[in-house]
């Protein structure tokens, strides 16, 4: 099966995508990471990997579900109570918002393509879209006191930053399971935008690898909070909602 990762471009924005193959013995296999410049072309990476026709989990970085006219999602709300000490708490997202024509026309595509919501039950779609955030997954799966400041700063201090994610994701994703062997660190040539590229394809890492923790764990080791109608993420933990 593939499991993929999107850390979605808003509005303009570039993307980064992340593809993990999981093997017949149930390892998880690096294929690709790469940014992307818009939606339309985000899209098409996607239905490439129909073409293999095996079950795919796909988790994107970005409010799926939005169905509050202004103000903060419940979701929203609740990931400040459960992650504000550790900096995690996600951007609010209405109806009012720049991104939200353009992020539901993003989430249309996907369910003409045969996606569905991940949702808290036994079953096991064929092809399945979650929303995730990445800082809360690297808060869980690392043990982190705070987040990793990588989007704010310097050049230098937000390399630092950054290099220490990249390490953390050597380390855990290799110890845990599933288990993968992560990339060299991707190039983060000498000014911001070049950074920002790297940052981009390290954050589709993490998503991929939420996806691929879902697809293993289902609700044993992952807190769905929100709500399908209202909308949710899915945040990965070593415990049972630690």
């Amino acid at each position: 099966m593939w499991l993929l990762g999107v850390d979605l471009g808003w509005t303009t924005g570039a993307s980064g995508v992340c593809a993990l193959e999981q093997t017949a013995k149930g390892q998880l296999r690096f294929h690709e990471w790469d940014t992307l410049p818009h939606h339309a072309v985000v899209l098409d990476w996607i239905t490439e990997y129909l073409a293999a026709k095996v079950p795919i989990t796909l988790a994107i970085d970005a409010p799926l579900v939005i169905k509050n006219q202004t103000g903060s999602r419940p979701v929203d709300k609740e990931m400040q109570r459960l992650f504000a000490e550790k900096h995690a708490g996600v951007y609010p997202a209405n109806q009012q918002q720049d991104f939200y024509l353009p992020m539901m026309a993003f989430v249309a595509r996907l369910m003409e393509l045969g996606f569905v919501h991940a949702a808290p039950i036994a079953e096991k779609p064929r092809y399945e879209m979650l929303e995730v955030y990445p800082h809360a997954t690297t808060v869980r799966l690392f043990n982190l006191k705070k987040i990793l400041k990588y989007k704010k700063g310097t050049k230098r201090e937000r390399l630092q930053e950054l290099e220490w994610l990249y390490q953390l994701q050597c380390s855990h994703f290799d110890a845990l399971k599933p288990t993968l062997s992560v990339p060299p660190m991707p190039d983060t040539g000498t000014t911001l935008k070049t950074l920002k590229t790297a940052e981009d394809k390290l954050d589709a890492l993490t998503c991929a690898y939420t996806a691929a923790w879902w697809a293993e764990h289902r609700q044993q080791y992952n807190q769905y909070v929100g709500a399908l109608d209202t909308g949710y993420l899915v945040v990965p933990c070593l415990n049972r909602y630690q």
